[in-house]
């Protein structure tokens, strides 16, 4: 998962550069699948509530479906289902 990280932190700080929030959301989203599969579901969660306003924002519906569907996934593992 490192260089997965790697490559999501770059894409993000392009996306920063460039101004590009919808693509910073959606390398966020990525960050924070990256670290749901290494088990870090705190991590995970922060990452995908900063991302969703994002994808929210520019109508990225696709991706912060399934955000949403990753977050509850989170919260279930956490022991927090609600």
């Amino acid at each position: 998962y490192a260089d997965a990280h790697e490559q999501f932190m770059l894409a993000r700080a392009l996306a920063q550069r460039q101004q590009d929030e919808n693509n910073e959301g959606v390398a966020l989203a990525n960050l924070g699948l990256v670290e749901q599969a290494r088990g870090d579901f705190e991590s995970a969660q922060r990452l995908l509530e900063e991302a969703l306003p994002l994808l929210e924002k520019h109508g990225n519906d696709r991706v912060g479906a399934n955000v949403l569907a990753t977050l509850a996934e989170g919260r279930a593992a956490l022991g927090d289902p609600e």
